[in-house]
């Protein structure tokens, strides 16, 4: 449970005594002295309205008690004192520091009940007051200045809330008023002195670096660089590593290929799916002609059906693809065939229209517009591409699935 020290009767509660504020932080007071100060307001009548209050049946006005204490402050202020708004302790003028907004030219917080309401930090006044302190107690051990100094650099080095950094400047600082230094590479303590230790020219001072450090050869301290393996050498520790996992898993390790057999393997498998694509083709329903696939072209305005460039003259540039792909119940009409660029016949595979389009087919149309020429922005946004249709689409060709419905095409 955290804990937290209340600025009017300073003393250390759990935070769920204090109240949350509107910016959603831990209030400075606790509970029972705002409840306390609400009731001598209350009592005093100094929180009621001009024109009365509803609680009080408009009966109380509003009656200010501002004399007896303008006339304390004033009786203070001729005897140089003042009385601090927060910790309510009578303090000298010099104290304070210089504000023109008030009346008498000073604050109405002391200085360090002012820091702290700068900071917005109400429980660092008790950490000021004990750093006082502290202070105090040293200056009172250490009478010699070299000690007070050495003590100092101490007080201000980086890093107090690390705890072990704390150690270490602790311990450094011990052995400086020895008139020792820790080397920060090899760890032992030697004197102080140019004998033992680097000068920074620059910084125009020692170093935490001994000179036995400095002067070590850069070959024996630094680890040797990795040496440059082979593809043979990669290839075998691929295939060890790959023994080791398959023998964690219980598996029968398995030999990595040459690139000639690697190649041979997959050559077979293209082979392969030429085989059951040309079998697909032999088995589909329907058949078309070139003509009807030249006058399909014509309705394109010889464009790629998915890209929407240019198609180049010569036919065996261009490819005659399926919309819907025979592996999923496509057929040879010429409803289901569409003129399309290398390109895009080879990045859309056996991929459905919607899969295609909401997909992979912003990125191919970078591709084949750098590939095959530009593409105008109005040839772009004529193309019925939006998602919105890609929806429909899939609606209806689930619907009806042996019944093709293609896209929107220009007229003959």
């Amino acid at each position: 449970m955290k804990t937290k020290q209340c600025a009017e009767c300073h003393q250390v509660k759990n935070e769920e005594e204090f109240y949350f504020t509107a910016s959603g932080k831990r209030a400075s007071k606790c509970k029972a002295c705002v409840r306390t100060y609400q009731k001598e307001r209350r009592e005093r009548g100094d929180g009621v309205h001009k024109g009365g209050s509803r609680s009080l049946g408009n009966k109380q006005k509003y009656i200010p008690k501002l004399k007896p204490i303008r006339e304390e402050n004033a009786l203070l202020e001729r005897q140089g004192l003042k009385r601090c708004f927060r910790c309510r302790e009578v303090k000298p003028l010099n104290g304070y520091e210089f504000a023109r907004a008030w009346r008498d030219g000073v604050e109405i917080f002391q200085q360090t009940c002012h820091t702290c309401t700068c900071q917005g930090d109400s429980n660092k006044i008790a950490a000021l007051r004990e750093l006082e302190d502290r202070r105090l107690m040293w200056r009172e051990a250490h009478t010699q200045p070299e000690e007070v100094k050495a003590h100092k650099d101490y007080l201000h080095k980086k890093g107090w809330h690390a705890k072990r950094r704390q150690e270490r400047e602790e311990r450094r600082a011990a052995l400086l008023l020895q008139g020792l230094c820790e080397c920060r590479s090899c760890g032992r303590a030697k004197p102080f002195d140019g004998d033992h230790f680097i000068w920074n020219k620059k910084e125009k001072r020692l170093t935490n670096k001994c000179l036995d450090c400095s002067t070590a050869k850069e070959p024996e301290r630094q680890p040797k660089p990795r040496r440059r393996l082979t593809e043979e050498e990669v290839r075998a520790n691929k295939q060890a590593a790959d023994t080791r996992r398959r023998r964690a898993r219980g598996i029968e390790p398995r030999q990595l290929l040459s690139p000639e057999e690697r190649e041979a393997r997959e050559r077979e498998q293209r082979r392969n799916a030429r085989r059951r694509r040309k079998a697909r083709e032999r088995g589909a329903e329907g058949q078309y002609t070139e003509a009807e696939f030249l006058a399909q072209r014509n309705r394109q305005e010889h464009r790629c059906y998915w890209t929407g460039i240019p198609l180049p003259e010569a036919r065996e540039e261009y490819h005659a693809d399926h919309v819907i792909p025979l592996r999923y119940g496509g057929t040879n009409w010429i409803s289901n065939i569409v003129a399309a660029s290398k390109i895009a016949n080879e990045a859309k595979r056996e991929l459905m229209p919607w899969d295609w389009l909401g997909v992979t087919f912003c990125e191919w149309t970078k591709a084949c517009r750098n590939h095959n020429g530009p593409l105008s922005p109005i040839q772009y946004e004529e193309r019925p591409r939006d998602r919105l249709q890609i929806a429909r689409f899939r609606k209806r060709y689930t619907q009806y699935p042996t019944y093709w419905i293609s896209f929107p095409q220009a007229a003959d």
